[in-house]
């Protein structure tokens, strides 16, 4: 990023959108200190109306929209001449184009009954589709930039890898479920760790957890989805990530960053990766470099802030 761009940054206020969640972690956190970094004035708010920003502030919306109905109410309102600048930075996943050649996935109730009852708290593919829908059709331009390795994520410790695979993720997905059951059937045990309320789950106890771990089994909520955030804390802790072939792996390459397998193969490719150690490390090496030296939330954001500066 340039001096031009920090120039035009530096100073200026900044509002991030934090869903109730905690001020000193999560990705939200990791936003506001990284804009603080940058120069900006931060402050973080939960959902509601926005009729005090300037037209000089920025919005950063990390996630999803539906998870501020009244924020963004509140924007779209507005005659754009007076609309802050707004970046949705949007993470939860889409359905995969027809070309992949996967049906869209079926809702599951829990999901159908928060789009029954219009719950800001959905996530599931329909409703994040439909809401960028109606956001691009305001004019609203689209790049990628993949959410990038923070230091959050985790690092390498001098631990015995005790744990030859796990599921790290809440098992409320059932693609999920069916996965893990297969390969237990198929004699893999698969231990599971998955609660969003756990602080076990969370900073360095599970730094500590995941460096104990061998292979780190990567399923989505459905075939075909690549989950970014699991592979960096995977990768950034030296453990395996074995994951069904996502439809557009980038930017992580297969053989070289991970190890891919459908569902069938998965317990022949868990034992290979377990009794060949030397590719394995091979593989965790050049994962573990390549998220924290190349793949990291500071690129990311170089990227986000040269497309700001320019609009602003």
């Amino acid at each position: 990023m340039s001096e031009v761009t920090l120039d035009a940054l530096r100073g200026r206020p900044a509002i991030v959108l934090n869903r109730g969640m905690s001020v000193t972690s999560g990705q939200s956190a990791i936003v506001t200190q990284l804009l603080g970094g940058f120069g900006f004035e931060v402050e973080q708010r939960d959902d509601g109306p926005l009729d005090d920003l300037l037209p000089e502030h920025v919005v950063w919306i990390w996630g999803c929209a539906n998870w501020f109905p009244r924020a963004m109410r509140s924007l779209v309102s507005r005659p754009a001449a007076a609309r802050p600048a707004t970046v949705l930075w949007h993470v939860e996943p889409f359905p995969l184009p027809r070309d992949s050649g996967q049906r869209w996935p079926r809702p599951t109730a829990r999901e159908l009954a928060k789009i029954v009852l219009r719950d800001s708290r959905a996530s599931d593919v329909y409703s994040n589709y439909f809401t960028l829908r109606r956001l691009i059709a305001r004019g609203i331009d689209a790049l990628v930039a993949h959410f990038g390795y923070s230091k959050d994520y985790g690092g390498l410790l001098e631990l015995e890898r005790d744990i030859d695979v796990l599921m790290l993720g809440t098992m409320n997905v059932p693609h999920r479920r069916h996965v893990v059951r297969s390969l237990r059937r198929a004699g893999v045990p698969v231990p599971t760790a998955g609660d969003y309320r756990d602080p076990a789950l969370w900073g360095e106890s599970r730094t500590e957890l995941v460096n104990r771990v061998k292979i780190m089994l990567s399923v989505g909520r459905f075939p075909g989805t690549l989950v970014g955030v699991r592979f960096q804390i995977a990768m950034a802790c030296g453990a395996l990530i074995v994951s069904e072939p996502p439809y557009d792996p980038a930017p992580y390459i297969p053989g070289e960053h991970f190890a891919q397998a459908s569902v069938d193969d998965m317990p022949a490719a868990i034992e290979r990766s377990l009794t060949d150690e030397p590719e394995r490390l091979r593989i965790t090496t050049a994962a573990h470099r390549f998220v924290t030296t190349e793949l990291t939330i500071e690129r990311s954001f170089a990227r986000l802030l040269d497309v700001v500066a320019g609009r602003l």
